[in-house]
């Protein structure tokens, strides 16, 4: 199991571009429009993990909030949906959905808290 992305809403994609690309010298490492309308950005060092940044100008007072969620790389969806549902009550709010496109296999649930955890399995 490894963390491999989190993600921010954000006011102003440019600027946080600028800040991540010329401020830390990290690249850019994929870009693409989801299904709830944002722009998303992602940006990578030299490890595995990414931030994503995503941007709507509908979406300001999302952007506020700043956390959207955590993406965890699991090695089966299926069982570990079930562990976090039946032993933490974990709530799936979206999903699981088969990407293949993009060869990922993904679904949003909470946490305890109400934290949103995106679960990916590569396919």
């Amino acid at each position: 199991m490894d963390v491999i992305h989190a993600a921010f809403w954000t006011v102003d994609i440019e600027t946080i571009h600028r800040f991540y690309t010329e401020g830390l010298d990290l690249k850019v490492s994929k870009e693409f429009k989801s299904t709830d309308g944002a722009h998303n950005r992602f940006f990578k060092g030299d490890g595995i993990g990414e931030l994503q940044f995503k941007y709507t100008p509908k979406s300001q007072e999302r952007a506020l909030e700043g956390f959207d969620h955590i993406g965890i790389e699991v090695e089966d969806l299926d069982a570990t949906v079930n562990r976090l549902t039946e032993q933490f009550g974990s709530e799936i709010k979206q999903g699981p959905h088969l990407l293949e496109n993009k060869n990922i296999y993904i679904v949003f649930l909470t946490d305890p808290e109400g934290n949103l955890i995106e679960l990916i399995e590569r396919i």
